[in-house]
C-alpha cells in the first residue's frame, strides 16, 4: 500500500496548546506549501475536512494561533476568505546514520536521494517564506495607498472592514494593480459639472468605474470590463 500526504504536528505546539491546535497549524502549513505565495487560503470547512473537525472548532483554534502570533492575516482570497501566512517553518529534514555494511547499494542510493531532495525542499521553503513576506508587505502597502487615495481625492473614509466594503475594496485593489486609481477616477468625475455636484459613495464609484476608464479623458491602456 502506497500512502501519500501528511499533516505535521510540531511537538512544541502540541505540548503547549494541544494536538488539535498543533494539527490545525500543520494543516495550514501544508496548504501554504501548495501556494506560490506561501499562504493558506483554504476555508475553515476545508481545513476541518482534512482533520475531521467541525468549523467552530477550527475557528476557535485558528484564533489561538493568530493571538499567539503563529499565523498572520495575509489579505482575503476568493469569496472573501481570510488567508494566513504561517510564521513557523517545519523542518522536514531526515537524519540517517546507518553502517555501510548494513544496507544494500539500492538502499544507499535511495537514502542519498532523500537527503538531496530534502535540501532542495528546505531551500524552496526559504524562498517561499521570503515571497510570502514580500506579498504581505506589498498587500499592506497597497491597502494603505487605496485608503489614503479614496480619502484625499474622493473624500471617502468608509469602514473598509465591513463585509460589503471588503467586496468594494477587492474590486478596487484588482484595478489598482492594473494602474487605475482613485485620483484618475476623481479627474473624470469632476470633468462633468453635473456629475461633480452629485453626492459620491463607494457604490457610485464602483458603478461608474468602467465608464470612467473607457473615457478618452483618461489616458489608460489597461481597461478591464466589470
Amino acid at each position: 500500500m502506497n500512502l501519500k500526504g501528511f499533516t505535521p504536528a510540531i511537538d512544541a505546539l502540541t505540548m503547549k496548546y494541544g494536538i488539535i491546535t498543533s494539527s490545525i497549524y500543520g494543516r495550514m502549513w501544508r496548504f501554504s506549501k501548495m501556494s506560490p505565495l506561501g499562504i493558506c487560503s483554504a476555508s475553515q470547512e476545508k481545513i476541518g475536512d482534512y482533520l475531521k473537525l467541525d468549523r467552530s472548532t477550527v475557528n476557535r483554534h485558528i484564533k489561538i494561533l493568530k493571538d499567539e502570533g503563529l499565523i498572520i492575516e495575509a489579505g482575503r482570497g476568493v469569496g472573501g476568505t481570510i488567508t494566513y501566512a504561517p510564521q513557523i517553518e517545519i523542518d522536514i529534514s531526515i537524519e540517517i546514520d546507518v553502517a555501510e555494511s548494513d544496507i544494500g547499494s539500492a538502499l544507499k542510493q535511495h537514502i542519498e536521494a532523500v537527503k538531496s531532495n530534502t535540501k532542495k525542499e528546505v531551500k524552496k521553503e526559504e524562498d517561499t517564506k521570503q515571497r510570502t513576506a514580500n506579498a504581505v508587505q506589498a498587500g499592506q502597502k497597497l491597502s494603505g495607498t487605496i485608503r489614503a487615495d479614496f480619502k484625499e481625492h474622493l473624500g471617502l473614509s468608509p469602514t473598509w472592514e465591513t463585509k460589503t466594503n471588503q467586496q468594494y475594496y477587492l474590486f478596487f485593489r484588482e484595478r489598482y494593480v492594473d494602474g487605475q486609481t482613485a485620483k484618475m477616477f476623481a479627474t473624470w468625475w469632476r470633468s462633468d459639472d453635473f456629475r461633480a455636484k452629485q453626492n459620491i459613495s463607494l457604490f457610485k464609484v464602483k458603478e461608474q468605474w468602467y465608464q470612467a476608464f473607457m473615457s478618452s479623458e483618461i489616458d489608460h491602456d489597461f481597461i478591464k470590463p466589470l
